[in-house]
């Protein structure tokens, strides 16, 4: 658990620069149009800017690395993208196996575990937001096969860039992405059924008042 709180620590420096600049140009659009501003959804695509920066800087980001040269006094940034431990898996359900069977080399065998546990939770929770943030913001994705296409699209672009800044490619994370998505978007149609609920029942209490 302490692992992914990490992971979710990290994401919030990115998250509120992505909250501020949305913000920025959000203002400047409805300038440039002089369109109405709907609260409601502007905090929406607020809070996905958000999430979607914070998710870049754990996923398509490359490692890198900035501080003061203690040798020579002199700023330093460096980007790495290379790793002799990336690899990349094209057999569905191989890594996740390998994880539980404790059948990872690079991997101490008393961290398989907590290794299994952080990508098996750390994939679904991740993108999970995705399904729930889609479908309000556009109707096109209430749909359920359009949310599961978006899912996979989504996670399969996350896995190419991967390759190319150093990082393993797996589809084992795009399956666990799209189910996160799948969850998400349950989650959706779960508030949807609850808010029509407490409506209806609403209207029903006023109409006895009547």
């Amino acid at each position: 658990m302490s692992m992914i709180m990490q992971y979710i620590w990290g994401m919030v420096p990115y998250c509120f620069i992505g909250a501020m600049t949305c913000i920025v140009f959000r203002v400047l659009y409805h300038k440039k149009t002089k369109t109405k501003m709907v609260w409601k959804r502007e905090v929406v695509i607020i809070l996905f800017a958000a999430y979607g920066a914070g998710l870049a800087s754990q996923t398509i980001m490359p490692h890198w690395d900035a501080g003061i040269n203690s040798g020579t006094g002199r700023p330093y940034f460096d980007i790495y993208l290379e790793n002799n431990l990336a690899s990349v898996n094209l057999i569905p359900f191989r890594t996740i196996w390998n994880e539980f069977v404790g059948n990872n080399s690079h991997i101490a065998h008393s961290d398989i575990r907590s290794v299994t546990i952080l990508n098996i939770y750390a994939n679904l929770l991740l993108f999970s937001p995705i399904g729930i943030f889609l479908p309000i913001l556009s109707e096109y994705f209430r749909k359920v096969r359009h949310i599961i296409m978006a899912g996979i699209m989504i996670s399969t672009t996350v896995e190419i860039l991967q390759y190319f800044i150093g990082r393993s490619s797996d589809i084992d994370d795009i399956i666990l992405n799209t189910v996160g998505v799948c969850i998400g978007f349950l989650a959706y149609k779960c508030l949807v059924c609850c808010i029509r609920w407490k409506k209806k029942g609403d209207t029903e209490i006023e109409a006895v008042k009547k």
